[in-house]
């Protein structure tokens, strides 16, 4: 199989220079700084344990990382090392910025997957389950807590990955190829990033898999891109270029699950045209894969047109047989739930949502109040591009007439037959004469003849001889 990109690429970087520190326990209320910390930051460390090791959390106990007087700065990765006894060990981890909840990992054992999976009695390093980057402002504070519910866990360091911060909000160009426009998406604030968009490539038979940095000749190597969904944060004003996909489009239509069993889904939007991403964020909101639209296949099925699935999109739903359901982000473990009264935000709690179905093998997914007041999971407003960022999933107090979610069974998308780019300052060309398929990169009158110009710069009539 052979990959083909190739483009005018806009001179650019993006890689940021990202800086490590890690912040190591050396009493029961210090803490030493080794590597490279942010400028001017101050760390420190307590626990409530007064027996036992330093670092030993028994049931009930807790320890806490701070950092405070953070200046404005991008968090790429934080990881925990820790562990547990040889057989038990349980608890929870809340990490805060500004005191808002931006990842988490529930009350659990840590021999779950939430955790490492085993039980061990050697240190470990633990991910903690930031969405992208964590972007903090000037004077920001970091606290990170680890409470025990179950002798023991123990803690011994927190590693971060991190970069400067930009110093403002920059604008990324998506250069679609097929039409020699440029779109452009601006980062809401600085150190925001921007949400890349799922788009239809306006090509028949291609579709757009994902978004590429730099160039690539012809090679048998998948060249690297970023799939739509994804949060890209640049360093400067930059310009992404579309990467094509050839597949057979019938194998790549995903029809909606019209049965109600438990089992793992993707969860669609059907008025916002979206799928819901990851675990519950910082807001009390679940980030989107934003889609152009929904198909419908021979049998009328609202369909979902295959995409490069990702485990961060996958959910498992819990069916009860008194039309209840029980949602759980399976990455994570994260139970994504209805806040305990009547706000926006989802909760990270094991409740039953309420579900009704509606006409199309939609599902409706709500809870109601003892006051009467109805929450529904839904996708909030913003379904233009440049808005794309701004679209989430989370507990609404409206729901539109007649439009419910959809669910879609976890499934593989067929491989690729190829992928290719074309540049931004042509269409594609397709033509046809006597039974014989040309397909160039643009076309050329030479001479009073219409030729086909390839990559390479060579050319063809439409008869596919060389014209020179």
């Amino acid at each position: 199989m052979r990959y083909i990109l190739t483009c005018i690429l806009v001179s650019f970087s993006v890689a940021l220079l990202a800086e490590e520190v890690t912040y190591r326990i050396s009493g029961r209320s210090s803490v030493t700084v080794a590597g490279d910390a942010p400028e001017g930051s101050v760390a420190s460390y307590s626990e409530t344990s007064t027996l036992g090791r330093i670092g030993q959390l028994t049931a009930g106990n807790s320890a806490r990382f701070t950092i405070d007087s953070l200046p404005a700065v991008l968090i790429h990765e934080m990881t925990l090392l820790m562990h547990s006894n040889s057989s038990s060990g349980a608890g929870q981890l809340r990490l805060t910025l500004n005191d808002s909840l931006i990842a988490s990992i529930s009350d659990n054992e840590f021999a779950s997957s939430s955790w490492h999976g085993a039980y061990t009695s050697a240190f470990v390093p633990i991910a903690i389950p930031i969405q992208g980057r964590v972007v903090t402002g000037d004077g920001g504070s970091l606290s990170l807590e680890v409470v025990s519910s179950e002798n023991s866990l123990y803690v011994s360091e927190l590693r971060m990955r991190w970069s400067a911060g930009n110093p403002e909000a920059y604008t990324v160009g998506l250069s679609t190829g097929a039409d020699g426009r440029i779109r452009l998406i601006r980062e809401r604030s600085a150190n925001a990033g921007v949400l890349l968009p799922a788009m239809e490539s306006g090509v028949a038979g291609w579709r757009i898999a994902g978004w590429s940095l730099s160039r690539s000749d012809v090679s048998e190597a998948l060249p690297e891109y970023m799939l739509p969904g994804t949060r890209f944060y640049p360093s400067c004003n930059t310009t992404l270029y579309a990467l094509y996909s050839e597949t057979d489009s019938d194998a790549r239509l995903w029809p909606c699950s019209m049965e109600r069993e438990s089992g793992e889904y993707l969860i669609g939007d059907t008025y916002k045209h979206c799928l819901a991403r990851g675990g519950i964020n910082g807001k009390g909101k679940i980030d989107v894969l934003q889609l152009e639209g929904w198909e419908r296949n021979a049998d009328s099925l609202w369909c979902l047109r295959g995409i490069d699935e990702t485990d961060d999109a996958v959910y498992s739903i819990t069916f009860h047989s008194d039309s209840t359901l029980e949602i759980v982000h399976t990455q994570t473990g994260e139970p994504i739930g209805w806040p305990s009264t009547p706000g926006l935000g989802l909760k990270s709690r094991e409740v039953r949502w309420e579900y009704t179905l509606l006409d199309e093998s939609q599902i409706r997914i709500y809870h109601v109040y003892e006051s009467g007041a109805v929450r529904y999971l839904w996708a909030n407003e913003g379904e233009t591009l440049e808005t794309a960022d701004e679209l989430t999933f989370a507990a609404q107090s409206f729901c539109y007439t007649g439009y419910g979610l959809l669910l879609f069974n976890v499934q593989e998308s067929p491989e690729p037959a190829r992928l290719s780019f074309f540049p931004q300052w042509t269409s594609v060309v397709e033509v046809r004469g006597e039974g014989l398929e040309v397909r160039g990169v643009r076309k050329e009158m030479r001479e009073g003849r219409l030729t086909i110009v390839f990559a390479d710069g060579k050319r063809y009539d439409v008869l596919g001889r060389r014209v020179r």
